[in-house]
């Protein structure tokens, strides 16, 4: 079978070489102009193309016209195959560039999923790096808290001693039996101390509490402080049943187990971050 394209390009390549069509069938063309024993011709715009010659003049010679079907063929084929022609090339074409533009739009495609990978892969980092942030801070809080105890353990013990040295001091001065003023000294070095680690901290100023709107289609709530900062709660999509919280100045997302965890975290790290900003 001929590749078609080569047969649509020699097609036209024929066309413009050949007289250019239609071409119609003139009943009467001959040698002589439209007489009566003319056999036949097909012509274009006026002018013959070929005749079939004249019964009279070239009898019992004269050419042998086609029939009815082949005229009208041959008629039809001189615009409809050219016409084809170039249909077949330009739907070719069309092809080839679609082909072109589906590889384009693949390769798109790819790079688009390499980039949402890459992004996936970025954000459980972040999130790897959140828990391990959270972990470390609880237990930071921890220690802080330990610690915290071991400095009241040892104010009450330095209270302890401090009142036992006292009252036998109080004895000794009213005994008049030693000299107590290096007793004293001693006593208000320890009353320093005291003072340093057991006055009670300054009653912060209340914070106004986070007001949460309600949920949106997503189930996420918003609130703003009341010095513009942002807050937001919501559901987690990479770790399902877990509830996140973020603020103004985070860096990743702090995870808690329920709604109302998300919502006391951030009314905490709002208070935090109010009481900061007022001190500097």
């Amino acid at each position: 079978m001929a590749d078609p394209t080569e047969t649509a390009r020699r097609v036209l390549d024929l066309d413009k070489q050949a007289t250019q069509g239609p071409w119609r069938w003139d009943p009467k063309r001959g040698t002589y102009e439209y007489n009566a024993q003319n056999v036949g011709g097909f012509v274009a715009g006026g002018a013959a193309v070929c005749h079939f010659g004249n019964s009279e003049q070239y009898y019992p010679e004269q050419g042998e016209p086609p029939n009815e079907a082949d005229r009208a063929l041959i008629a039809e084929y001189r615009t409809a195959a050219p016409d084809l022609a170039r249909a077949l090339l330009e739907s070719q074409a069309a092809l080839a560039a679609a082909e072109e533009g589906r590889l384009a739009a693949l390769d798109i495609a790819k790079g688009a999923y390499e980039e949402r990978d890459e992004a996936r892969a970025a954000l459980a980092a972040a999130n790897s790096r959140a828990d391990l942030a959270y972990e470390e801070k609880a237990l930071a809080d921890r220690e802080f808290v330990a610690s915290q105890k071991i400095v009241r353990d040892l104010v009450e013990t330095l209270q302890w001693c401090r009142h036992t040295i006292s009252n036998a001091n109080d004895i000794l001065r009213d005994e008049d039996e030693e000299d107590t003023a290096e007793v004293d000294a001693a006593l208000v070095e320890i009353d320093a101390l005291l003072a340093k680690h057991a006055a009670p901290a300054p009653t912060p100023a209340a914070v106004p509490g986070l007001v949460f709107g309600e949920p949106d289609a997503e189930g996420d709530r918003e609130a703003k402080a009341v010095d513009g900062g942002h807050y937001e709660v919501c559901t987690s999509e990479e770790r399902p049943g877990q509830w996140f919280w973020t603020g103004p100045k985070m860096i990743g997302l702090a995870y808690v187990a329920t709604e109302a965890e998300a919502i006391a975290a951030a009314n905490a790290h709002n208070a935090a971050r109010l009481a900061k900003k007022g001190g500097e």
